[in-house]
């Protein structure tokens, strides 16, 4: 089974605090997960790599947007 997370936010004054890693480790943690996707603003695209997410750009025409699709198997 899979989880996707549509948003992730901490608020400023919890940030820098381990509070996105920890709940990304609960749900890397439960058995019947075997993959977390997430889509992510280019500015966090950086933790998400550092948490062993691998990161793919798209180009949405539609909303002329560029999204990060952020995957984490296993």
């Amino acid at each position: 089974a899979f989880v996707e997370i549509m948003h992730l936010a901490v608020d400023d004054a919890f940030r820098s605090k381990g509070v996105a890693k920890a709940l990304i480790q609960y749900v890397r943690d439960s058995e019947r997960v075997d993959e977390i996707i997430v889509e992510s603003p280019e500015k966090n695209v950086e933790f998400f790599k550092h948490l062993g997410f691998k990161v793919k750009e798209e180009y949405d025409q539609i909303t002329d947007v560029v999204r990060f699709i952020c995957r984490l198997k296993g």
